[in-house]
């Protein structure tokens, strides 16, 4: 189906989004993730990065744009700027800035982290976000609450009980999380959060190390936010690092 793919349809919709004529005249594919095809087109001396799934996902695609676009508010980290997203061929698309990677600095996972943590002071007043988003294709809601623990009982963790509940996970896997979801507010008893921007999704395959040594190219998937950008919890970072050791 990607074969038959109306490229010239996507370089329309770039040409009216940048106010300038695009014109394809190459594109290759390259990696982009476990759950879309990605491709970086060409023409002009310009470039972009495509990302292509069923046309049914063009919400996930319009949400991660409007992620990405809430991940470079604090200008905090290089996040690649969302250029537009449709349909073509029956396929959902996103096109974003085309970002170089490459080298590196020796000290860019130290700049890395730095750069995380004046993202993270970047706070609104509530928990949540505008939209509902995904993370992988999975719904993610994000419903705005004034209480960070039953965000994360409901619309986090508990969210995600009742998804693996349809799918038949074991009763001793739910049984511990709802003995997780009792106990939360324990790790809160001499702290109180502040809604602060975060990733949401943050593993190595959603950020890169870029051609200048920076790093950058923060991709959405859930916005702790993934593509993806939800304002949450800093102590929320740790609590994903754990999960996936």
């Amino acid at each position: 189906m990607i074969a038959l793919m109306d490229w010239q349809k996507i370089a329309a919709s770039i040409s009216a989004t940048l106010g300038a004529p695009f014109v394809i005249e190459r594109h290759s594919s390259m990696g982009g993730g476990c759950i879309n095809s990605a491709f970086r087109i060409e023409g002009g001396g310009q470039s972009f990065f495509v990302k292509l799934n069923r046309a049914e996902l063009l919400d996930m695609f319009e949400a991660e744009a409007e992620g990405l676009a809430e991940l470079n508010k604090p200008a905090a980290i290089r996040v690649p700027k969302p250029i537009c997203t449709g349909t073509s061929s029956g396929q959902a698309f996103i096109v974003m800035e085309d970002l170089p990677f490459g080298g590196g600095r020796r000290d860019a996972m130290q700049l890395f982290g730095r750069q995380l943590a004046e993202m993270h002071r970047y706070t609104t007043e509530q928990f949540g976000w505008q939209r509902d988003n995904t993370i992988g294709a999975t719904h993610q809601p994000n419903d705005w609450t004034d209480d960070w623990i039953r965000f994360w009982q409901e619309q986090r963790l508990g969210h995600q009980l009742k998804l693996a509940g349809r799918q038949g996970a074991g009763h001793r896997l739910l049984d511990r999380g709802d003995e997780l979801l009792a106990h939360v507010a324990d790790f809160f008893r001499d702290y109180r959060p502040e809604p602060s921007l975060l990733h949401g999704d943050l593993w190595s395959g959603n950020y890169s190390i870029l051609a200048t040594g920076e790093a950058g190219d923060l991709r959405p998937g859930g916005l702790l936010w993934r593509p993806r950008g939800r304002p949450g919890h800093d102590r929320t970072v740790r609590w994903f690092w754990r999960g996936f050791l």
